[in-house]
């Protein structure tokens, strides 16, 4: 895919049966074999869109989502304020995701930057993310120059998944390309 194969805006409404869609799909891709395939078995299209419904709802809350060229939506980020007061972070990446074949071709990088934008533009200070430790991805976190630490432990069905955050003490410097959105 091409750099100009697709392009990133901001999310509606509109897209968040898409969302639910992407994050069940990457779930399944990224942790088969990696965490119980009866958890990822039990992922649904319609908790997923129910819950980043209530999350798109949230004031402060930011979505962007990447779409191709043919209208279809491929991934989304999304960020606000911090949820954890563990971390001494002001803000928080919440969700990033693309669907399955669309990796490792500049898309969150993309999606990342645009949130990291909005979320300059409040003044808060500091940002995390938390991602399961067993995420063969975590590179792409180290590569932005999120430092790791530790994270709670969450529990998946019956399973207890230790994860990782990655904090940055401030938000990471980013130019956006001017888009249209």
């Amino acid at each position: 895919m091409k750099h100009d194969s697709f392009h990133i805006r901001p999310a509606g409404a509109e897209d968040i049966p898409e969302i639910g869609r992407i994050v069940v799909r990457s779930w399944q891709h990224t942790f088969d074999g990696l965490i119980s395939a009866e958890f990822l078995d039990s992922m649904s299209d319609d908790h997923q869109c129910r819950r980043h419904e209530r999350m798109f709802a949230i004031q402060g809350v930011v979505y962007y989502v990447a779409v191709t060229n043919d209208g279809d939506v491929i991934g989304f980020c999304s960020g606000g304020p911090s949820r954890r007061p563990a971390y001494a972070a002001q803000s928080e990446i919440y969700a990033i995701y693309l669907m399955p074949g669309f990796e490792r071709r500049g898309i969150g990088r993309r999606l990342f930057e645009h949130v990291v934008s909005d979320i300059a533009a409040t003044g808060r200070k500091g940002l995390f993310l938390t991602a399961l430790s067993a995420n063969p991805n975590r590179s792409f976190y180290t590569k932005l120059e999120g430092i790791e630490t530790e994270a709670e432990s969450l529990q998946l069905g019956n399973e207890i998944c230790p994860q990782i955050a990655f904090v940055w003490d401030d938000l990471p410097k980013i130019a956006v390309e001017d888009e249209d959105h």
